[in-house]
């Protein structure tokens, strides 16, 4: 059982598919007008970031079946493979709204323990 507050299969695809707060941010945006096209430089205005971010971003979204290609060149639209994954962005944009913190908290966890699992690769430890 998951010691997180989080539900338990919402939790695992945080843990999977978010890499970081402004890949969550970009996710979002285009998750909320599923009608509507984006490209890196509109995500970009709106998030005020780089487009050349919310263009790695938006690719890596697509890579993970999130958001497809639109017809348009560049431009991506919000189209989850599964309605499994529609249901779960859709709980994660509202844990996101009411519990931001402890979203932000997991992503950085996340990511604390790659690090520590990478730096203890390079630790040298003495034969005992």
């Amino acid at each position: 059982m998951s010691k997180s507050p989080i539900a338990e299969e919402l939790e695992g695809f945080v843990l999977e598919n978010v890499v970081s707060v402004e890949q969550l941010e970009i996710l979002l945006l285009v998750s909320s007008g599923q009608d509507r096209v984006w490209t890196a430089d509109a995500v970009a205005r709106e998030l005020r970031s780089s487009p050349r971010s919310a263009a790695r971003w938006l690719e890596d979204l697509r890579s993970r079946r999130l958001v497809a290609v639109a017809t348009e060149a560049g431009a991506y639209r919000y189209d989850p493979i599964t309605d499994g994954l529609r249901a779960l962005v859709e709980s994660l944009r509202q844990l996101y709204g009411s519990r931001r913190v402890t979203v932000i908290d997991l992503i950085f966890d996340k990511s604390r323990m790659k690090l520590q699992i990478f730096a203890d690769a390079f630790r040298i430890r003495e034969d005992r």
